[in-house]
């Protein structure tokens, strides 16, 4: 469906989508919610330049522009101060919270320093999750189907 809607007709298999879930502070999550960047890569427009050692949209991601929370502070704060000013405060502090900052920078990979995995090493990886969700599954089990 994405791809249908970013990329022309013919060409739809031709695009590229990054996807990336923010599910924590150490993620660069500026807000307390698991979210999910779909990024596509339009040619021409949003699409990597393989020629480039790194990826500006990462590194935007990881910084101001992508500070989703702190967009939100910023946006509920103003309202606060307003409604402070219409209030009388009496000196008391209404408890202010800290703007959320951005992170989540990894730092950056020259493509010529990337080694690829082998199919062992992925297959190995593959099975420590399959095991993980087959663990989990019998817990659910175990507790009725709640979890």
């Amino acid at each position: 469906m994405l791809a249908r809607y970013y990329f022309d007709g013919d060409e739809v298999g031709l695009g590229s989508f990054n996807i990336a879930v923010q599910d924590g502070p150490e993620a660069g999550q500026t807000v307390a919610h698991v979210h999910v960047h779909v990024i596509p890569r339009i040619r021409g427009s949003t699409a990597k330049d393989a020629e480039t050692p790194s990826d500006e949209l990462y590194d935007r991601m990881a910084d101001e522009d992508g500070n989703v929370g702190g967009a939100q502070w910023d946006f509920h704060h103003h309202q606060l101060k307003q409604q402070q000013q219409q209030e009388q405060r009496g000196g008391r502090d209404q408890g202010e919270k800290q703007r959320p900052e951005p992170g989540g920078k990894f730092p950056s990979i020259e493509d010529c320093e990337r080694v690829a995995r082998s199919m062992e090493e992925m297959e190995a990886e593959a099975k420590v999750y399959r095991r993980v969700l087959e663990e989990m599954d019998a817990e659910k089990e175990e507790d009725g189907g709640r979890s």
